[in-house]
């Protein structure tokens, strides 16, 4: 076939953060576009504290998304799995499992599906990692008051092992705190060594 000077070649499309976060992508520290920018689906490991509110609303609202049981020192596996659309990402602490549906809602925008709740985030990022910050949501079609919304500023960013790290703290307006989880993660090929360092 040489002789007809057919070339083929192989073309990916940019991942979800990539695409909405365009040149800024390029200024995250280089753990996190090795997660946000995995060729296919991603599996990391790692620890894990988290607390849990105790207003009874609060609990419920843990419940219903599956937010994990309060704990030190949890084991954590996290997968992303980009799909037509976006990405899933499945999250186990312990033996508590979520999951949520990500897409894109314009330029440094996300959605996050959990169920039949959506959630319209900002993504800002810089050197030093990037953040997810709740600015609306919805039941459905339906749009729900700003006011009631949850209130979370996520922050992604890398610890000086050069781990990916997460901070999620998430409260509701009248209940306070839901849920804060936080701890490290590193990519499952990751020597088991450093799997068994706990959260400081």
């Amino acid at each position: 076939m040489a002789r007809h000077r057919i070339r083929t070649a192989v073309t990916r499309e940019p991942s979800l953060f990539a695409r909405v976060l365009g040149p800024a992508f390029a200024d995250l520290p280089e753990p996190l576009r090795a997660v946000h920018g995995a060729a296919g689906a991603l599996t990391l490991r790692g620890r894990a504290t988290v607390t849990r509110g105790t207003n009874p609303l609060a609990r419920l609202a843990a419940g219903l998304v599956g937010f994990p049981a309060a704990g030190e020192d949890v084991p954590v596996a996290v997968t992303i799995a980009p799909d037509r659309d976006g990405e899933v990402w499945t999250r186990r602490f312990g033996d508590r499992r979520f999951r949520s549906r990500l897409r894109a809602a314009g330029p440094a925008r996300v959605y996050e599906r959990f169920g039949l709740l959506e959630f319209r985030l900002a993504v800002p990022a810089g050197r030093d990692g990037l953040g997810l910050v709740v600015e609306g949501w919805r039941l459905g079609p339906l749009p729900l008051p700003r006011a009631l919304a949850p209130a979370s500023a996520a922050r992604e960013s890398v610890d000086p092992a050069g781990r990916f790290r997460f901070d999620v703290p998430v409260h509701l307006p009248l209940a306070g705190l839901v849920v804060h989880y936080r701890g490290w993660l590193v990519p499952e090929a990751a020597p088991a060594a450093r799997l068994e360092e706990p959260v400081p």
